[in-house]
């Protein structure tokens, strides 16, 4: 996982449980900037644009929930 995909899923699992919502417009105020609502989208959409699989995904966000935590 890149630096930039560590610091972006902490990020996207927050607006995920904050809107209760799937599409990428929504977490768009949570992720980042309100002013920067175009650039903060694509941000997203180049997130999940990998080969991911749910597996994967699921592995990845587990991986970094623990290592953020340990840190708190």
């Amino acid at each position: 996982m890149s630096r930039y995909q560590e610091d972006l899923l902490p990020r996207v699992l927050c607006a995920v449980l904050q809107t209760r919502s799937v599409p990428f417009r929504r977490w768009v105020p949570v992720v980042g900037s309100s002013t920067q609502i175009d650039r903060t989208y694509r941000r997203i959409q180049r997130f999940f644009n990998g080969t991911w699989s749910p597996q994967v995904a699921t592995q990845l966000t587990v991986q970094q929930l623990v290592k953020t935590h340990k840190t708190i």
